[in-house]
């Protein structure tokens, strides 16, 4: 599944660009990530277009993760709130399926 990345390394972006710039990459990373799903979306020439488009999404979305990471520092959100929200948005959207 998707691999760890070194806390550390994230704080060092962080430094490096500033919070509000990190936060600035985050939004704009996030434009990235919807722009390269609505491509994949669009593809008439699967032979053509699929494997360019597939490797564009592979890279926005490790670009996102990367994103996410800096956005939970800047903000200072534990591992712990950020899995338990999960727990909960995923039993709702289960719920949400059952019905």
């Amino acid at each position: 599944m998707i691999q760890p990345i070194d806390p550390e390394d994230i704080r060092k972006l962080i430094e490096a660009h500033g919070k509000r710039e990190s936060i600035t990459i985050c939004m704009e990373e996030a434009a990235e990530y919807i722009q390269a799903l609505s491509k994949m979306l669009r593809i008439t020439g699967w032979e053509t277009e699929y494997q360019q488009r597939r490797a564009a999404l592979i890279e926005e979305t490790a670009d996102v993760l990367i994103s996410v990471l800096m956005s939970a520092v800047v903000y200072n959100l534990s591992a712990e709130e950020i899995a338990e929200a999960e727990r909960q948005k995923m039993a709702r959207n289960l719920e949400r399926i059952r019905e």
